[in-house]
């Protein structure tokens, strides 16, 4: 997944109750990271061309539908508009 100013590519993952998802991430333009609150799921601040790979496991009681946010956490990029969804499926 690609961190880049004011936006994440792509900006939904899919995933099913109980899977475990490892997303790559890598900071392709100035600092960034990689938040999901109700999962406890932070990366790194990724400076550009820095990458981490995170490991996201899907709650096993996740209904079909769910959706997480993530988000990255610097500054005032979320409100610029860097979110992103994981949907259950």
């Amino acid at each position: 997944m690609n961190l880049n100013n004011f936006s994440f590519s792509p900006n939904l993952i899919a995933g099913e109750p109980g899977e475990t998802i490892k997303i790559k991430v890598t900071s392709k333009n100035g600092d960034h990271d990689f938040v999901i609150d109700e999962l406890g799921v932070r990366s790194s601040i990724l400076a550009s061309g820095e990458e981490q790979v995170l490991v996201v496991t899907i709650p096993a009681n996740a209904v079909s539908g769910t959706t997480y946010e993530f988000y990255c956490s610097i500054s005032n990029h979320r409100a610029m508009g860097m979110v992103g969804t994981l949907r259950v499926q």
